[in-house]
Parts: C-alpha cells; structure tokens; sequence
C-alpha cells in the first residue's frame, strides 16, 4: 500500500528476528531498498544487527533463506535494554560470552570479574562497555570475511550447531535463541575435551560462566540427544556431507573439525541431560 521506492529505506526497530526479517524485506524488495538497524535487544545488538546476515527460518532448520545484506547505519542504545524482560536480557548475555570465549581471553576474564550480577544488573558504565567490545568483536569478524569465503566467520558458529539443531527440534518460539546457544557452547567445550583440544577445567570455566549468568547448560528433559544429531546435518556448515564444528583449543582460539564422529557427539549430548 505504501509503495515503497528504491530511495526508500526499511528501519527494523526489535530484537533479532524484527532485525532479520527487516532485513530479508529490505534485501529482496524491489532488489534491496537501504536498511537502518535499531536493536532492542541485547542478542540484536551484539549479533543479528551487526552481521549483515538476513534470514528467515524453515520448518527443518533456521535460516535457511536469506541474503548478506549489510545496513546503511546500525544504531544500538543500551538504554532500550532496560525495557526488556529479565528472561530476554540474560538470553542476550550467551552470544556476548560467545564472543569472549572464541576471540578476547581478557573480556572472558572480565565476565568472571563481574560474574552473573551483571545479567539483570544493566551498570550504566560496565554495560555499555561489554556490548560495545562484543560488538567490535563481531564486526571485526564480519569485516574481514563478510561473505564467509576465508573460513574466520565460521568461528561465530561456536554454539550454534547444537544451538540451532535444538531451536529446531523444540519448535522455532519454545527456546530463545540464547539459551540454545549457551547449551550449545557446553556441548561444543565438552566436545573439545573429548577429541583432546581443550583442558577439561577450561570447559568447567566456560559452563560455570554461563551458569552464573543464569543460562541453561544442559539439554531440555523432553529433547532426545538423537534427534540433535539428525538436525545437525540441516547446519549450513555442513560441507561433502559432514557437519563442521567449531571447538576450543583455549579461550580465545578455536579450530574447525570435520571429523567427529557422530557417536562421540551422541556421547557428549547424553552427558548434557538432566
């Protein structure tokens, strides 16, 4: 009705998925009209606005259509995060960890600092800092491999391929995408232990972290580790018919590995259920 022109320009004013959708409308619509992202979210902030990724979700597996698609201008004010419901708020914190974990020991030493207070606890100084130093994390990430051809990108999957399997598994809406992504992070540390990368007490760290900062680190009672395993190879890492994981040598250094057997991760899942 309003009869957008290419001069136009689409405002996703929301949290991650107002982002993503925003964004999908304004990547295809009359080939791609300019796009402004206000998150309100913590997880909008930190991941879905800055990404330049737009997706929406099949039954089968989460973003399976979409586009890169970067904004013209992405305008992220921590002050919205005091509109959000605890719930959604300590959701958020997983992929901030996330980025700690993969690429900044010293920002993971800071969230062990300031521990779990700092969930619900928006500090007027404190807050800002941590989102505005994750978010630099990903947008370094995305700047210097923003259509995932080197291989860098794929480091901010840590997490999600159980993340994702398991928001598929529940049904899109029954898990946030946070908590997903914290169990997922449990798994893919457990995981690294179990192939040899990583120091069992390094994997202790990251759960107790999450925990601390009130995120789920164990599968929901109702998901049977099996099926993860079948989702898992809807992952859009998957490559020659193998999921691509992204474990831990030490925080702040990852590696990919193509080679896990799916009866280690089966394994690994089980030791995750309540």
């Amino acid at each position: 009705r309003g009869r957008a022109e290419r001069q136009d320009f689409i405002v996703a004013f929301g949290g991650g998925v107002v982002g993503d959708l925003g964004g999908f409308v304004a990547a295809t619509y009359l080939r791609g009209l300019p796009l402004v992202q206000v998150p309100t979210s913590l997880l909008g902030m930190v991941d879905a606005a800055v990404g330049g990724k737009v997706a929406v979700n099949l039954p089968v597996a989460k973003n399976l259509v979409g586009a890169f698609y970067p904004p013209r201008l992405v305008l992220a004010d921590t002050e919205l995060l005091t509109t959000l419901p605890p719930g959604e708020l300590i959701a958020g914190w997983a992929e901030v960890i996330k980025h700690a974990v993969i690429l900044d020991p010293e920002l993971f030493g800071e969230f062990r600092r300031v521990g779990g207070r700092a969930a619900t606890n928006l500090d007027p100084e404190i807050t800002p800092a941590l989102v505005g130093r994750s978010v630099a994390i990903k947008a370094w990430v995305v700047s210097q491999d923003e259509h995932e051809r080197t291989g860098l990108r794929m480091v901010l999957n840590f997490g999600h391929t159980v993340g994702h399997a398991l928001e598929a598994v529940l049904g899109y809406g029954q898990i946030r995408h946070g908590e997903a992504v914290a169990v997922g992070m449990v798994a893919a540390a457990r995981l690294s232990v179990a192939v040899g990368l990583l120091a069992e007490e390094v994997a202790d760290q990251v759960e107790n972290l999450l925990k601390e900062f009130g995120l789920p680190v164990q599968l929901p009672p109702q998901v049977e580790p099996a099926a993860l395993i079948d989702r898992i190879y809807y992952d859009k890492k998957v490559a020659g018919g193998r999921p691509r994981w992204v474990l831990l040598r030490r925080i702040g250094e990852t590696v990919i590995r193509p080679d896990i057997p799916d009866g280690l991760v089966l394994e690994v899942l089980n030791t995750l259920r309540p």
